[in-house]
């Protein structure tokens, strides 16, 4: 977009005309504006002057009328030439860069850190106290997911490293010694129970004190996700040794201890955790 101007001079009973371009005492043509001088303001004055326009911008970017809004965001292009972009940024020098533009953080003070958590709060507290159920409902879940990121990362710090499995043959049943097992671990009322927590060194102890008098132990994993059962199993196959007889609808596993069994002398295995921890 170039802008006409027109001016007329007169030297020496001469007249110049320029249409575009401006023509300086010696004759020659000119690209560019003209640099004028600048007047002194006050500071209340470029204050005025400053409200004035951003009022004056404000008003067009509210416009009901679509035009005048369009207008508006071609004004603001930067030396009479207007980008677009599809799917990519363009940056001052014309050219496309890829991701996101990275933005300085600006430092806040005390103060405007405080009334950030302040509005942030009431927001919150809106949301809870709010007549809408489904606006509670959702604050309750986005609290509850961002409270579960919080809990995985602090318990990364407790996250041991798992020792290398021992080599060790799994005993061969045959299906007439699977039946048996699995109809005397549905009679008997010996249990070991899986919480939220998941598998930690107090469950395989629990099963090797179980197997201590009986062959078989039911291990029940409430609440469990679905799928997750057959990770538990195979976490507790790999932990205390035993073997997989049945897997039940209602989250419950069945284990063997083995025809060879022999009860190791620390139950709890090194590369789990803790009940305190």
């Amino acid at each position: 977009m170039s802008k006409e101007s027109f001016e007329l001079k007169t030297e020496n009973d001469v007249v110049r005309f320029s249409m575009g371009s401006i023509v300086d005492n010696n004759g020659s043509q000119t690209k560019g504006r003209v640099k004028t001088k600048r007047v002194k303001m006050s500071k209340k004055a470029k204050l005025n002057e400053l409200r004035f326009y951003r009022l004056k911008a404000k008003k067009k970017m509210t416009s009901p009328n679509p035009e005048v809004r369009i207008r508006y965001k071609l004004e603001k292009t930067e030396n009479d030439v207007v980008r677009f972009s599809m799917g990519s940024i363009v940056d001052n020098n014309g050219s496309q860069t890829k991701g996101r533009v990275k933005t300085k953080r600006v430092k806040m003070s005390k103060k405007a850190k405080l009334n950030e958590l302040r509005f942030y709060r009431l927001k919150a507290k809106k949301k809870m106290t709010s007549p809408n159920p489904e606006v509670r409902i959702r604050y309750k879940l986005e609290k509850a997911k961002r409270k579960e990121v919080w809990l995985i990362e602090k318990l990364r710090k407790f996250e041991v490293p798992k020792a290398p499995a021992e080599t060790y043959d799994p005993e061969i049943l045959t299906e007439e010694e699977r039946h048996y097992l699995k109809r005397t671990g549905e009679k008997k009322k010996n249990y070991v129970p899986v919480g939220r927590r998941g598998v930690f060194g107090g469950v395989v102890l629990n099963m090797h004190l179980h197997w201590k008098k009986h062959e078989t132990v039911k291990v029940i994993c409430k609440p469990c996700k679905p799928g997750q059962i057959h990770e538990y199993a195979e976490e507790l196959t790999r932990l205390s040794k035993g073997i997989v007889i049945d897997i039940k609808a209602d989250n419950t596993i069945i284990f063997y201890r083995g025809k060879n069994y022999v009860q190791p002398q620390v139950m709890s295995p090194l590369d789990t955790l803790s009940k305190d921890k």
